[in-house]
């Protein structure tokens, strides 16, 4: 971390001071490490855009085809009346560039839709790619070649009051997911050696009670001892019941345990009270997106990695099976009422059992580079301590392209959307859209004129999704179809294709 943070100057260090707070040095040094492609400029895409460079990105590069013109400047903000006429990418990129100086920004002022259809290669070299009111027929190659390279796609749009959003890459490995209410790893019920016989020394016996602690020690024992001594009654109390309380009796019984010797007023029995609730009625167990990661084939010992996530685990699935089906110690120790001396004896003790583990790991991460004919090194160090600490936050998202999604849609998830009257009728609509886009070149309802006609064959085209999208019903044989469908086609039609700017900047978010 510290290596990382060295690269970083000292003002960039002041301007980005809080989301360095949120994602750290390696964070920042990814994002500026990546070269984003946005294709067109329109009021959604700037946004997203925008929303990437103030954080500091490396670079972005911007193509689009069309001139600023009047419909522009009602709801892109990166436009102004003097750059109509002017190449909307030069525009915006000049007006991007100016929000962050350490950003460096270009254009192509070319449709994208001729650059998919005659330089699709090119796209290689940028770690995301941005899409924005992309037609059906250029989408589908884009996103073909993006996905078989493994670079992210984000697919948006603004379509009057609906906005539409899309992840389209293979896999999303995370190592920290960031839960919005982590948790401490104390193992108190599954103690590692150092620790148990350190709270195994305390007496929680004031000299009242024939123990030798006078009131100020016993009102600062750390409620870790206080907890690993009632577990460790408790289960002699208890050889039959569950290894942790679960049921509302036991945690009753271990609460009395717990309180025994305070004396009502103590500040550390009530945080061991509190903490029983996170830290020893739910056992240990590993997380499920943990378990997924480590079960998944690219973890096996006999697979071939294809990144660094892979290789940490394999060697993180190694480590948890030598070690009883548990994962490195976390290391730190959180707040609590104690003594000065207590509570940095803790910390020493979960600090060098981490380091222990994190060593371990290492070890293993080596033996699968080699397996691998990986470069020694290649997974560096502080990149495997990251993952050591924060393993129980591991998830990897898999996605699937957008062919598979057009070609064999997920119709069980698309029915339940639909019977609820949630997002479901929507998507069937803006499918329609891109339907009848790719057919007449325009989109339902851009003329006046053209309404009745245009719903005509927005319901012709509905019907016909209807039939892809959903099942027939078993009972009745009848085709299964969107409520008020003519009502929500209406909509579009009403739009007729306008980009309303706070629904892009919600997209954007």
């Amino acid at each position: 971390m510290e290596d990382v943070e060295k690269k970083l100057s000292k003002d960039k260090v002041d301007k980005y001071d809080r989301q360095l707070r949120l994602w750290g040095a390696h964070g920042q040094a990814a994002l500026e490490n990546a070269h984003i492609c946005l294709l067109n400029a329109t009021a959604t895409g700037t946004e997203i855009l925008k929303n990437l460079v103030l954080p500091g990105i490396g670079r972005f590069t911007i193509i689009d085809g069309a001139k600023v013109s009047e419909e522009d400047l009602g709801n892109n903000f990166f436009v102004s009346q003097p750059d109509i006429g002017r190449s909307r990418a030069e525009v915006t990129s000049e007006l991007l560039r100016e929000m962050n100086e350490w950003v460096q920004g270009t254009h192509i002022a070319q449709d994208p839709n001729e650059l998919i259809a005659n330089q699709l290669s090119s796209f290689s070299q940028y770690t995301l790619v941005i899409a924005t009111n992309l037609p059906t027929s250029s989408l589908l190659p884009l996103s073909e070649f993006l996905y078989s390279n493994h670079i992210p796609l984000v697919v948006s749009r603004a379509y009057g009051f609906v906005g539409y959003l899309r992840n389209v890459v293979p896999e999303h490995c995370i190592f920290e997911t960031k839960p919005d209410n982590p948790l401490d790893d104390l193992r108190l019920t599954n103690p590692f050696p150092s620790l148990a016989t350190y709270c195994g020394t305390w007496d929680l016996r004031q000299k009242s009670e024939g123990g030798n602690l006078d009131s100020h020690l016993h009102s600062h024992i750390p409620y870790i001892v206080i907890l690993y001594q009632s577990l460790i009654e408790y289960r002699k109390n208890n050889p039959t019941f569950n290894p942790t309380p679960k049921t509302e009796a036991e945690k009753a019984e271990f609460i009395k345990i717990v309180t025994r010797h305070s004396t009502g007023e103590d500040k550390n029995f009530e945080e061991a009270t509190d903490a029983a609730r996170t830290h020893i009625y739910p056992g240990y167990r590993l997380p499920d997106d943990l378990t997924d990661v480590l079960n998944d084939d690219k973890a096996s010992a006999s697979s071939t990695p294809t990144s660094n996530y892979w290789i940490i685990a394999q060697a993180m699935k190694q480590y948890v099976d030598e070690e009883g089906k548990t994962v490195p110690v976390k290391g730190s120790v959180p707040d609590m009422t104690a003594d000065t001396n207590s509570y940095v004896s803790l910390t020493e003790i979960y600090y060098q059992k981490s380091r222990q583990d994190i060593a371990k790991v290492l070890g293993y991460v080596r033996k699968y580079e080699k397996q691998a004919n990986r470069a020694e090194g290649s997974v560096t160090d502080e990149e495997v301590e990251r993952a050591c600490k924060s393993v129980r936050d591991w998830k990897v998202v898999r996605y699937r392209s957008i062919k598979e999604e057009y070609e064999t849609p997920d119709k069980d998830s698309l029915e339940m959307s639909v019977d609820v009257g949630e997002n479901g009728p929507w998507y069937v609509a803006l499918r329609a859209v891109d339907r009848f886009y790719e057919k007449e070149k325009r989109y339902p309802g851009d003329v006046e004129e053209n309404v009745e006609g245009d719903l005509a064959k927005m319901v012709e085209i509905g019907k016909a999704l209807e039939e892809e999208l959903l099942r027939v019903d078993e009972e009745s044989g009848e085709q299964k179809r969107v409520p008020d469908l003519e009502k929500v086609l209406r909509e579009m039609i009403r739009v007729g294709g306008v980009e309303l700017h706070n629904i892009g900047a919600h997209c954007a978010l």
